[in-house]
């Protein structure tokens, strides 16, 4: 049996104000702020059950980014916030991110191919080009996606030269869905 704890924080102004400074005023501080505390009541359980134990403040770090996953922070705002919430530079939080994937992958797999579907199904097909636009705006999942095509023989995805946005070759889409679970898409 699993049962809910309902706990109150207090949030004060300054707190979101300094909060949303902090994010670079991307996305609802109030919701940044729940979830970061959701996370911190996940470990501080785990740490008080004896389920987690670090030998040091890498693991430590690496077992923040599962719980603020676990608690419902999308990867790509754990790979962008983490920089702020763990004194980081941007690289060094991306690194953080996929060595707590490689490390949790079997608790956070379930997470991560959520992830991966959410972007192909967001996918738009390009007519012109006759290529699918896929958006993976997360380096992790961009990392699992290619990981995946590097062990196949298919057509390559190939950059659009603005942002994180791919544009992948109609076999290699559907490919891509498949191995992930997910049904084949009409163009």
């Amino acid at each position: 049996m699993t049962s809910v704890l309902h706990i109150d924080v207090p949030l004060s102004d300054e707190d979101l104000a300094r909060l949303e400074h902090v994010l670079d005023r991307r996305g609802d501080p109030r919701r940044s702020a729940e979830l970061i505390a959701r996370a911190g009541a996940i470990e501080a359980l785990a740490l008080a059950t004896g389920r987690a134990a670090f030998s040091s403040v890498t693991d430590l770090r690496a077992f923040r980014v599962l719980c603020l996953i676990e608690a419902g922070m999308e990867l790509s705002e754990v790979e962008s916030l983490g920089a702020a919430i763990f004194k980081l530079t941007p690289s060094a939080a991306r690194r953080l991110v996929n060595s707590a994937v490689a490390r949790y992958r079997v608790e956070l797999d379930t997470s991560l191919v959520e992830h991966i579907g959410a972007a192909l199904e967001a996918a738009q097909w390009d007519r012109e080009d006759e290529r699918w636009l896929v958006m993976l705006d997360s380096p992790t999942v961009r990392a699992r996606v290619f990981d995946y095509l590097g062990r196949n023989d298919l057509p390559d995805a190939t950059r659009v030269p603005r942002g994180p946005l791919w544009r992948f070759p109609d076999e290699t889409f559907q490919a891509v869905r498949a191995h992930f679970g997910l049904a084949p898409r009409a163009r």
